[in-house]
């Protein structure tokens, strides 16, 4: 770690002394990882019956959330307490709990960053897919549509049989490469994806891709005949509340809006897409999205049984990994600790909606975006990296971890925390966490084929070591599957 950065850590480190906090410690130790429930994935949890409790109805645009007291809502206040703590020992910037649609708990920090816009990263992808259904719900749209049928005249055959559906579970088989799927820089973000050759064939593979929910938001434009962002708002934040003015969502240099991050959405509002979750695609008692793409969405697939339609899901028993620094076939659940049937989505450094439908329960937490450096963070300019070692996990460079992005110690070790604080049943807990965080650094994944440019990323082209092996292989792939 360089000396200035040395200096500054614990600078912050005594700052936070100070104030009480504590910087979160990336030991642990413990008994088990394993699920409690039968199925594998997640702890078992008994549908609370909301009636015995005070509920409150979602709430108009930009009115506040009714709020109950814990003892209103089967909530032990002490023990509710202690999970505001631990989000503000790990420098989270928001951390807010809602039962029965009631606001019951806030972290210690939301007083003065709730209103201010974040970056939702990957949190984007979910929304977009929101949209998706909406246009479903409405006729304009079907998740077996494809690519070509709303651009026909773009890209060879296979990237035009490439499905809706395939998009939204991240199965198109294109290639994957961090450095160019997270390049903003990219004037039209479809013709980015006709040009990226295929790694796998459609449909056989999952493999984590930003492009893919850029395309799926364009084919969304294209279907609806309105600017995306002008059908999302008349169409699905008009309907739960969040107002036009009091957001961002960017878009690339061709005005396509991007599916995959950018919407800037306050965290007091993050409820509202939570909220339409888990009562199924209602809100204030209106149909919006069909009950069937609600539950689609948070099922997982046969090529990631944690993944759904850009939605997370705790019930599996094993899933593939987001690959931020290599790809990974993890055989245990999600989050042990948590609900059995929580959904749930991940954004990059802590930002997340957890939706627990058993329990009545929704959660929403963002992090702070300060622009200092911050003890443990690999890049800096991010203070809180998820509960406890949240995204973080394994893998050291110059003295500071790298962030994998994966659901880790932290994660596992806060609902432990939560679900201790549900009174109205006992909730199991499968101890604390126990596995090595073996995070391995797949450079590939980051550099790729950092000569490449639109033009030159055709089928065919060899010049860069590798790339033609995939092509290959992907050629191998697509015929086997035109034979079957």
């Amino acid at each position: 770690m360089s000396r200035w950065k040395q200096h500054a850590a614990v600078a912050l480190a005594s700052v936070l002394a100070v104030a009480g906090l504590a910087v979160g410690d990336d030991s642990v130790v413990g008994a088990s990882t394993r699920s409690l429930s039968p199925e594998g994935g997640g702890v078992p949890t008994t549908k609370t019956d909301a009636s015995r409790y005070k509920n409150c109805q979602e709430p108009p645009g930009d009115s506040l959330w009714q709020t109950a007291r814990p003892k209103e809502v089967g909530l032990d206040a002490a023990a509710l307490q202690k999970t505001a703590d631990y989000y503000r020992d790990q420098l989270q910037g928001t951390m807010r709990v809602y039962r029965f649609g009631c606001l019951v708990q806030t972290g210690a920090f939301d007083a003065a960053t709730e209103r201010m816009p974040i970056n939702l990263f990957s949190n984007t992808k979910p929304v977009m897919s929101l949209v998706v259904g909406r246009a479903i719900e409405l006729g304009k749209l079907s998740l077996d549509d494809t690519v070509g049928k709303y651009f026909p005249d773009r890209g060879d055959e296979a990237h035009r049989a490439i499905t809706l559906r395939q998009l939204l579970t991240h199965t198109s088989g294109i290639y994957k490469n961090w450095t160019m799927d997270l390049n903003d820089n990219i004037p039209d973000e479809v013709d980015h994806f006709m040009h990226l050759p295929f790694r796998d064939a459609p449909g056989a593979k999952f493999e984590y891709s930003q492009v893919s929910c850029n395309v799926a938001s364009a084919m969304v434009e294209k279907a609806v005949g309105v600017p995306f962002q002008r059908f999302a708002q008349q169409e699905l934040f008009d309907k739960i509340g969040i107002v036009e003015g009091t957001y961002f969502w960017k878009t690339d240099r061709v005005g396509q809006t991007y599916g995959y991050s950018g919407l800037y959405l306050r965290p007091i509002d993050m409820i509202r897409i939570g909220q339409l979750e888990i009562n199924k695609g209602t809100y204030r008692g209106e149909r919006i999205i069909s009950e069937r793409f609600i539950n689609e969405m948070g099922t997982g697939t046969q090529q990631n049984p944690g993944f759904g339609y850009n939605t997370w899901v705790n019930a599996a028993p094993h899933w593939v990994s987001m690959a931020i620094n290599s790809r990974q076939e993890e055989s245990r659940p999600l989050i042990a600790s948590a609900p059995h049937d929580m959904t749930f989505s991940v954004g990059w450094r802590g930002r997340h909606i957890f939706v627990m439908p058993n329990l009545g329960m929704v959660v929403t937490a963002t992090p702070l975006a300060l622009e200092a450096p911050t003890p443990g963070s690999f890049i800096d300019g991010y203070v809180g990296q998820g509960p406890g070692t949240g995204p973080g996990g394994g893998g050291q460079y110059d003295g500071q971890q790298i962030a994998q992005g994966e659901v880790n110690a932290g994660y596992h070790e806060f609902f432990r925390v939560l679900m201790a604080a549900v009174a109205d049943q006992k909730i199991g807990d499968p101890g604390p966490w126990d596995q090595k965080d073996d995070n391995a650094f797949d450079p590939d994944l980051f550099i790729g084929a950092p000569d490449k440019t639109i033009a030159e990323n055709e089928l065919g082209n060899t010049n860069y070591n590798g790339w033609s092996e995939y092509q290959k292989v992907a050629a191998v792939d697509l015929k086997a599957q035109a034979v079957k």
